[in-house]
């Protein structure tokens, strides 16, 4: 970031530039800034969510060729710097025309593509005696989306610039379809024949056409704007409740309407406006009809007066009366039965929040949650505040609790009537956590229904309802991917059920922090399919490939794609069959790949199998050393590989076996090669000590382990409780309840099972709690720091306190040093095993030092 822009947003946050003066913008306003036009200079800048985050200075030039990078069809730049050029601007102030719109598709710096107004309001001011103009940059993506798809062209009224009577009524239609709640306004001049006796017909369009463009700018863009029979103009929405709806018009036409306000209208026109809503189940002529009825009754009642008709009940509001006073009564009388018929939890909070700020006229009321995300789900998901402070002058809040937990506190702010007390304050906190247990409740159930229980993703039966009401009309571009893990199968036989759960949860986390998209599901088993909407092919491009980087480095298993991407005649068959197309020839790389590796792992089997047997493969001990007094009391078999009169670590050639699946046969060479030596001692009458060994996980999933070993440790008649089999610590990363038995199976047959590695890369203690070990090996890496680190002590001392409690035998691995034995005998250690007693060596030189 450079200075210049450190600079911006430090003044920003300041608030160094003035506040606009008019009101706070829609929440769809993207960029607000004052222009004066003589000079060219911003006067007042507002960035929401840093919109044009790479601007370094605050001046018109770089404003206009910020959005100019950001234009996505670089034809439409011309009419675009003609648009905004401070020249156009002016000359059409001087013809009259204070308003001008201009629509382009805003394609951001992460590639995502949305509709954006740029809306320029210029004006005079009387005082300074200079032309400023206000600038606005709104997302109409929702507005457009709909728009592209109707089947016919979208048709605006030649007066005002809205949509014309048809094309009102079609995505009304359209829109009703959905289901939804909905909510359709009309707006009438009730005077027009007074005023065009007064003005005449020029002046009464030149007036509308102003009020018009006013409800464009103050309007949200998800709120639909339409013009029918000349004098009047449809409002209709069904992205907002009917309440939340209600405040916002209410809002507005306090600010449009107000006989003191800067518009000419305002001093001929006499308004009302009629209000229709339904729940979802209307028809198109029914809500006409509620609307107009509505209409109707706001007439009669008289001008500035706006009238709400639903299925259930008629409310008028004069709007520039005081607001009433509720008694409690009337408050609880007024607000459980909208809670009833109340249709999400959103509308629910928002009815509370609205309500209890009109009854204690509070500047402001909102909800703060204490408790983390996961337990606020449904609170994340909505608005938790209505009004604004400018100074706090008083506040009153009261705890939200949830099952004997405070969630949260609800707060007001300046309260006017009604003076706050802890039983009204206690009883709508009450209500909010009611709404709470029902919405929670009823989504659960959804929840099962929609989504994927593993992996929280979509589900099968998700996938055909949002592909239904997808809208292709309305994207600008759409790409589709399917993901297929490979050999997922064989993942789920050899390592259990448990582990490949663990890889379809990591990998569905993993598309939360690549894809911004919703669209995201589990179509079966190890099959996914992703919808990308509205993005770039180099932003589609990107992200796919930076996520299968990340797949590459950090997940053990492999992927087979298939993807396709189109930003012309988007048909989603079409592309679907490209992307199997591309998914089919991916698995067929990979399994042609696959072949020629199987061939290669032939090749190294048959060499291995023959080292094996030749004798390449040779056991060595190292000894296991009592702490107290020193005596050997066991010792560990490793493996060194003899080629070329060169001893090999294990380090060179055991990730490969344990990659071919050779591990196992290795694995059982050296088990055997225990019991031999087990026997030989017998015989031998010398005296015999435990020898432990390693078992890989591979060889712990190998079906019937457990009936081999019984019958190789028959074939030499040795005592059973001599052979200790160590597992690692990784271990409980298989499925639980097969590593349980298989381990059970073992120590029931008199073997002996220890934890190797513990505390190496993490330590998951309930391995400690559902299985049983005779012996826990505390790994090297937490000895190591032994005599420097207060923190390995703290932990070594309570791993050896744990073992004696559950009478569990411990042993410290990699003991080098005089010191770090000293230090760990401090701590309790009872045994220990490293190179400060001896390095493995071969048996025979074993027997010579320690087996008398």
């Amino acid at each position: 970031m450079t200075k210049t822009m450190e600079l911006r947003k430090g003044m920003l946050a300041r608030g160094c530039f003035n506040k606009i003066s008019d009101g706070d913008p829609s929440d769809d306003t993207l960029i607000m800034f004052r222009l004066d036009l003589d000079l060219k200079d911003i006067i007042e800048y507002k960035d929401v969510n840093f919109f044009l985050s790479e601007i370094e200075s605050i001046n018109y030039d770089d404003i206009v060729g910020k959005i100019a990078k950001h234009i996505l069809k670089k034809d439409k730049l011309e009419n675009y710097y003609e648009f905004i050029s401070t020249e156009n601007i002016l000359e059409n102030y001087n013809k009259g025309k204070n308003i001008l719109f201009f629509q382009y598709e805003h394609v951001n710096n992460e590639g995502k593509i949305s509709w954006c107004s740029i809306i320029i309001e210029s004006y005079f001011n009387i005082v300074k005696k200079k032309i400023y103009s206000k600038i606005l940059i709104k997302d109409i993506t929702y507005r457009k989306k709909i728009e592209l798809s109707l089947d016919s062209k979208v048709q605006l009224n030649k007066d005002t610039g809205l949509y014309n009577d048809k094309t009102i009524k079609k995505i009304i239609e359209n829109e009703i379809k959905k289901k939804t709640p909905c909510l359709m306004g009309i707006l009438s001049v009730n005077n027009k024949k007074e005023v065009l006796e007064k003005i005449g017909e020029d002046k009464y369009k030149e007036l509308f056409l102003e009020l018009a463009d006013n409800f464009k700018i103050k309007f949200h863009s998800n709120i639909l704007l339409g013009n029918i029979d000349e004098d009047k103009i449809i409002i209709f929405s069904n992205s907002f409740s009917k309440d939340r709806l209600k405040q916002k018009i209410e809002k507005i036409y306090l600010k449009v309407f107000r006989k003191e306000n800067k518009f000419s209208f305002t001093k001929y026109f006499k308004f009302s406006l009629g209000i229709g809503y339904s729940d979802g189940d209307s028809d198109i002529d029914k809500l006409y009809t509620s609307a107009y009825e509505a209409l109707s009754n706001a007439i009669i009642i008289g001008e500035n007066t706006f009238h709400i008709c639903d299925e259930k009940e008629c409310n008028s509001v004069k709007v520039l009366k005081e607001a009433n006073k509720l008694s409690k009564e009337e408050y609880i009388f007024k607000i459980i039965p909208m809670l009833e018929s109340s249709c999400d939890f959103e509308t629910s909070i928002m009815i509370i929040l609205e309500n209890t700020k009109n009854y204690f006229q509070l500047d402001k009321i909102k909800i703060t949650l204490e408790m983390n995300n996961e337990k606020c789900d449904l609170f994340n998901r909505v608005s938790k505040e209505v009004g604004t402070s400018e100074e706090i002058k008083n506040t009153y809040k009261v705890p939200i609790f949830f099952n004997n937990e405070i969630y949260g506190y609800l707060i007001g702010e300046n309260f006017k009537v009604n003076k706050p007390n802890e039983e009204m304050f206690g009883f709508i906190s009450y209500l909010i956590t009611s709404e709470y247990l029902k919405y929670k409740s009823l989504n659960n159930k959804c929840y099962t229904g929609k989504y994927d229980q593993l992996t929280g993703l979509l589900n099968h039966s998700s996938y055909g309802k949002k592909i239904d009401k997808l809208n292709l009309e309305s994207l600008s571009s759409l790409g589709v991917l399917y993901i297929d893990i490979n050999d997922f199968k064989n993942i789920n036989l050899v390592s259990g059920r448990e582990y490949g759960d663990n890889i379809l949860k990591e990998m569905s986390n993993s598309f939360n922090d690549y894809f911004q998209t919703n669209l995201k599901f589990r179509l079966y088993g190890d099959v996914f399919f992703i919808l990308f909407e509205d993005l770039t092919y180099k932003k589609f491009e990107k992200d796919i490939k930076d996520w299968e980087t990340f797949i590459d480095e950090k997940f053990l298993v492999s992927v087979s794609i298939g993807k396709a991407w189109s930003d012309s005649d988007i048909d989603l068959n079409k592309l679907c069959t490209n992307a199997e197309e591309f998914l089919k020839y991916s698995k067929e790389e990979y399994y042609d790949k696959k072949r020629i590796e199987e061939l290669q792992k032939f090749k190294r089997k048959i060499k291995f199998m023959e080292q094996l047997k030749e004798g390449n493969y040779r056991m060595h001990l190292q000894p296991k050393a009592n702490a107290e007094n020193g005596e050997i009391f066991g010792a560990e078999a490793l493996t060194r590989l003899y080629l070329n009169n060169e001893i090999q670590s294990p380090y060179k050639f055991i990730p490969q076996l344990e990659r071919d699946g050779f591990i196992k046969y290795l694995d059982k060479y050296i088990f055997e090669e225990v019991c031999k030596l087990l026997e030989k001692w017998i015989k031998e009458g010398k005296k015999l000590i435990k020898i432990s060994l390693n078992f890989s996980r591979l060889t712990f999933m190998t079906p019937g382990i457990v009936e081999e070993i019984i019958e190789i440790s028959n074939k030499y008649n040795i005592p059973r409780e001599y052979i200790e089999i160590e597992m690692t610590e990784t271990i409980g990363e298989l499925d639980k309840e097969s590593i349980k038995s298989i381990c059970s199976k073992i120590t029931r047959k008199g073997f002996l099972i220890s934890l190797d590695d513990f505390g190496a890369k993490y330590s998951n203690m309930a391995v400690l709690i559902y299985m049983y070990f005779n012996t826990i090996k505390i790994d090297k890496s937490l000895i190591n720091d032994v005599i420097t680190n207060d923190k390995s002590k703290i932990i070594i001392k309570n791993i050896f306190k744990i073992c004696k409690e559950l009478k569990i035998d411990s042993i410290a691995e990699g003991v080098e040093t005089e010191e770090q034995f000293t230090a760990l005998k401090k701590l309790g250690c009872e045994a220990v095993q490293g190179y400060l007693f001896n390095k493995p060596i071969p048996v025979s030189h074993f027997e010579e030092l320690y087996i008398k």
